[in-house]
This record gives C-alpha cells, sequence and structure tokens, in this order.
C-alpha cells in the first residue's frame, strides 16, 4: 500500500496531502468503511461488528495507538484469552 511512511500518513491526517483513489479504495478495504465514509461524504461507516479476535492476535503488524506489539508481548494476551474461554466452558 502506497501508505509507507508516518510522513505521508501525517500529511494525509493534516490535510497538506491528498490521497488517490488507489490508496482510497484500499484503505476502505483495510477499514471495512465506503470510500464514501473516508471522504466524509456519508456518516455511516459500514463496519462489520464481528471481528475473529484468533485472527487478530496472530495476525502481523499489529499495533497499540502507534506502538509495535511484538510476538512476545502477545503471547500472554492469547494465554489469558484461552484462560477465560476454557474456564467459561467448563461451567
Amino acid at each position: 500500500m502506497p501508505v509507507n511512511t508516518r510522513s505521508t500518513y501525517s500529511g494525509y491526517e493534516k490535510g497538506v496531502r491528498e490521497a488517490g483513489y488507489v490508496v482510497l479504495i484500499r484503505l476502505a478495504k483495510l477499514f471495512d468503511v465506503s470510500v464514501d465514509y473516508l471522504l466524509g461524504l456519508t456518516e455511516k461507516p459500514k463496519y462489520k461488528m464481528e471481528r475473529n479476535v484468533y485472527k487478530v492476535l496472530y495476525s502481523s503488524n499489529l499495533h497499540w495507538n502507534g506502538i509495535p506489539i511484538e510476538e512476545g508481548d502477545l503471547q500472554p494476551i492469547r494465554t489469558m484469552l484461552e484462560n477465560i474461554l476454557n474456564a467459561r466452558a467448563k461451567n
């Protein structure tokens, strides 16, 4: 995706740079919203509310507010969720 640097992304946020249609389409697919929503033409984001947390926790390039999450940081989170769900299944 052409949005590959912080300065490019920052330019989009500050309004000093405009994303082309290819970038808009890719961003819309990435965030599961319409291009109209990205352009501010509609208030409906068109989110799919269901997310598979398992897939998210095993995907790459995760971050928390811009801070990269490393693989070692994810394992305790995965273990905690597995323990909670296993305990729920036993009840």
